[in-house]
């Protein structure tokens, strides 16, 4: 278990938060991170377009055991992409990270139509898995962004106008139609995904009040859990829940109090706006709320705490360098 908490967490989070030393390391390193997610998303709208799942037998041709994803999901008549990212919503969480960073890549794009091709693509990744917990998760980030960040509240403002031109005229047509019925809570494709996630909320108090501060490791054998069991499996499709069954209260805050710290010291960096980092930090900011809102529809599994260890370390090296910055120059 410390083997693997070594290898997941401290040594990327290290790497990540000693390594880079200005801004222009820091940047090239969202950059390459933006490149493998395009791939990531061009990948997910192929699987969505043709119905046909890239890496689904991959673990079979390799005689490997299967590791429990990777299988066809669907909703509604959408086959939900996944791409090497074994579950759908793990998909949704990273291109709604990355559609939220490419805003700040932008920013040294020249060419309008490149900006607007990127733009596209993200959206196209972010739609492919048909998952509704990291579109909203996408919209608290770009809200954040946008009180955050005067360049992009320049820019969205600037774009407003035609934005909700196509909305409206998307919305006249079918496929304007099937989007609003997959939206969460308005939508009337699929009710039970956002039923099951407040039955588990409802059913995960009990269990959690049992072992309040330091959680259980049987919890899964709670009738108040079983009750939940579907297709032989109990889904803990909420991150916090599944902290605080697992560690309790001293766990969650634990784990809470990590984007806590990192969204407080970015806020720093932030509100210091003549530091040449505060459209960095504010971007940053805008992807911690997106993953915060994100991981309460969805347990961190496969690539989902690898990406905000990362980050957290990203976070590390920019409020470091801002800090070290701001010390030099006053």
């Amino acid at each position: 278990m410390l083997f693997m908490v070594c290898v997941d967490i401290v040594i990327p989070y290290y790497v990540f938060s000693r390594c880079l030393r200005d801004r222009s390391q820091i940047e090239d390193v969202l950059k390459m991170i933006l490149l493998g997610l395009v791939v990531l998303g061009l990948i997910g709208f192929f699987e969505y377009a043709k119905h046909w799942l890239l890496y689904s037998r991959v673990s079979y041709a390799l005689g490997v055991d299967a590791w429990g994803y990777g299988g066809y999901l669907r909703r509604e008549d959408s086959l939900r992409a996944l791409a090497s990212t074994g579950q759908p919503i793990v998909l949704g969480f990273l291109m709604a990270v990355a559609f939220i960073l490419q805003f700040y890549i932008a920013e040294s794009i020249k060419n309008t139509k490149i900006q607007m091709v990127v733009l596209g693509l993200f959206l196209l990744g972010l739609y492919a898995p048909v998952s509704r917990g990291p579109w909203v998760g996408c919209f608290a980030g770009l809200l954040a962004f946008f009180f955050l960040s005067e360049n992009f509240r320049k820019y969205a403002l600037k774009k407003l106008p035609f934005v909700v031109l196509a909305i409206f005229v998307l919305l006249l047509t079918p496929i304007g139609q099937k989007l609003l019925d997959k939206l969460p809570l308005i939508g009337s494709v699929d009710p039970m995904s956002v039923t099951y996630r407040e039955d588990l909320l409802k059913n995960a108090l009990p269990v959690i009040q049992r072992s309040l501060w330091f959680g259980s490791n049987d919890y899964m054998e709670a009738d108040d859990l079983q009750v939940l069991r579907a297709n032989g499996i109990i889904d803990i499709v909420n991150s916090y829940v599944a902290v605080t069954l697992s560690g309790g209260l001293i766990g969650l805050c634990l784990f809470v109090g990590y984007f806590v710290v990192v969204l407080v010291d970015l806020a720093k960096v932030v509100f210091s706006r003549n530091n040449a980092y505060s459209s960095l930090a504010a971007n940053l900011m805008a992807i911690f709320f997106c993953i915060m809102v994100t991981i309460y529809t969805v347990s961190s599994i496969t690539f989902i705490p690898v990406m905000y260890w990362v980050l957290g370390g990203l976070a590390a090296a920019t409020i470091a360098q801002a800090t070290k910055a701001r010390i030099l120059t006053s």
